[in-house]
């Protein structure tokens, strides 16, 4: 039930936060130049997990079936909207806005295990660009040496054609220089 109750969860953020984007990145005027403004719709700690929720087999069902427990579960007052002070508890900037690339919003305060697990995954994209990094450099480095090698063996017959050339023009010159070979008993 906790699984069920977590999957719910995560598929109600997934829903309003596509959402939220899809809203964001147009102005009124067109589009949105730049990323598009993210919020991301997560439950307080105090709200209670919903229990004993069966959903239905039907997809498109069971999407409008998590979408009111949610919804109830954010309109607090049962008045069937949802205020301000409602979705403030739900709505929170992105984690991942923290001033790098693409932000400038700090995300909400989280537990100490998922920001060591978000440093971790941090570093290791880090570490793993790096690796990549140095194997492109490295590939690189062999494609430069085979094309030297390439053009030393171009020159070498290249040197070896203007030789052959040489040759030929002077077997030409002598030939040509040489009376016939009929001529000779006249």
């Amino acid at each position: 039930m906790v699984r069920f109750s977590l999957n719910l969860l995560l598929a109600i953020c997934l829903v309003f936060g596509g959402a939220a984007t899809a809203f964001a990145q147009t102005d009124g005027m067109g589009e949105h130049d730049g990323p598009p403004p993210m919020l991301v719709i997560m439950p307080p700690p105090d709200v209670e997990k919903p229990e004993g929720i069966e959903l239905s087999e039907d997809p498109a069902e069971a999407f409008h079936q998590i979408f009111d427990v949610f919804f109830g579960m954010m309109d607090e007052d049962g008045n069937g909207e949802l205020n301000h002070d409602e979705l403030g508890g739900w709505v929170h900037p992105p984690p991942h806005m923290d001033g790098g690339p693409g932000g400038g919003m700090e995300g909400p305060p989280m537990g100490g295990e998922m920001e060591e697990h978000i440093r971790h995954l941090e570093e290791e994209l880090r570490r793993v660009h790096q690796e990549q990094h140095m194997r492109h450099i490295e590939e690189l480095g062999h494609h430069r040496d085979r094309i030297r090698e390439e053009i030393g063996h171009l020159r070498e017959r290249l040197r070896e054609m203007d030789e052959e050339a040489r040759r030929v023009a002077e077997e030409l010159q002598q030939a040509q220089s040489e009376p016939p070979m009929g001529d000779e008993a006249r």
